[in-house]
């Protein structure tokens, strides 16, 4: 993985390098204080790591919703979506995509997942959930821990032209609106969300960002087939409870 970020490094301009390595707080992640403890003497000649989430998979390590892939690459989403196929493994397309929903569906060759902001006009949230329900969706992850984006999350953003940033926000504008603003987060989003996305799309919702089981347990009761136990990879709130330590009781609650 070190490799791999100094070839990344040395890659990309370097307001995007920067972009992507900043998050909401620095220091060791606590991943990385996890140990495993192996078992021994198993019949091992022949492993399945095969699941079934929403979708078949051959893997179960997949590709979260991240935005702007074109930043980084010319064949953006659809790029991802297609080595994530190759790979048997799941991707969430971000609705922050730089990619049309539906070509990114024809390079998925099967199940993928939409991530969904509730935006202020909720009329451009629903366009895009329903686009993506007809594209072949399995899923919708429901991003509930960003109401308002994080001071490091979102500054310093590199120059995008809207072409790039809107592709799939531009066509269901109201004439004259400010797009930026009617696709900032809504701060008025609730549970009751939950199941109005569900009924509108037909797909069951996840709920991304849940680090606490009483939270998680609301969310299922209110009507998620899931909750995603995340931090929003550090880059909003950095004095959160970690994922690591979070999941066992999350888990448990629900």
């Amino acid at each position: 993985m070190i490799e791999l970020a100094q070839r990344a490094e040395r890659a990309l301009p370097p307001d995007v390098w920067a972009y992507l390595m900043r998050g909401a707080s620095s220091g060791e992640s606590p991943w990385e204080r996890w140990r495993f403890a192996p078992q021994v003497l198993r019949d091992v000649r022949s492993i399945d790591t095969a699941t079934d989430v929403f979708g078949a998979w051959r893997s179960p390590i997949g590709v979260a919703p991240t935005a702007f892939h074109r930043l980084v690459d010319p064949g953006g989403e659809a790029a991802a979506a297609r080595a994530a196929a190759d790979c048997g493994a799941p991707f969430v397309l971000s609705m922050r995509a730089t990619t049309r929903i539906e070509e990114v569906a024809a390079a998925a060759a099967g199940p993928w997942w939409q991530q969904v902001y509730l935006m202020r006009d909720r009329t451009i949230t629903d366009a895009l959930v329903q686009r993506a329900a007809a594209a072949g969706a399995t899923a919708l992850v429901l991003t509930g821990d960003t109401p308002y984006v994080g001071r490091s999350g979102g500054r310093g953003l590199p120059p995008l032209d809207d072409d790039l940033a809107l592709v799939n926000v531009a066509q269901h504008l109201p004439p004259g609106a400010d797009a930026w603003a009617a696709i900032e987060q809504d701060a008025g989003a609730v549970l009751d969300d939950i199941g109005r996305l569900a009924d509108l799309s037909g797909l069951p919702v996840i709920v991304k960002g849940v680090l606490r089981p009483d939270e998680a347990r609301r969310c299922v009761d209110a009507g998620a087939a899931g909750v995603w136990v995340s931090d929003h990879g550090g880059r909003q709130l950095g004095r959160t409870v970690a994922p690591a330590q979070a999941l066992p009781r999350v888990a448990a609650a629900v």
